[in-house]
């Protein structure tokens, strides 16, 4: 079995991605997973853009989001890390993504340093 893609779409399809950023969730084990209209309408408070934007699940917490806007993109881009409580953390758009394969590279951990002085 396989799948035909025509030139033309492959072609759009990779226009569109330009305008794309990808972004991870992290969940800490136990919490409960965001719905996607909550994550759109708290990121929709923080990220002041000028155009549209989408946000389009992948699974296992990844996301794609698609800006309407270039600068839309920059700006959002150069923010960085959101904190929703837990991090959303954001890496440019790349081809043949599969987040099976993926390495989870950041936790968030709490450490407390008993009689340690204020200064340091």
């Amino acid at each position: 079995m396989f799948i035909r893609i025509y030139q033309e779409e492959y072609k759009k399809g990779l226009y569109e991605v330009q305008n794309a950023l990808r972004g991870r969730l992290t969940l800490s084990t136990g919490d409960n997973s965001y719905s996607v209209h909550n994550l759109v309408t708290k990121l929709g408070k923080l990220w002041k853009t000028g155009g549209k934007w989408k946000m389009v699940s992948l699974g296992k917490g990844y996301f794609d989001f698609h800006f309407d806007v270039i600068e839309d993109i920059r700006q959002i881009w150069t923010a960085g890390t959101i904190n929703l409580i837990r991090l959303i953390l954001l890496s440019q758009w790349t081809k043949y993504f599969n987040f099976h394969s993926q390495k989870q590279t950041h936790a968030s951990i709490w450490i407390r340093l008993i009689e340690l002085l204020q200064e340091y």
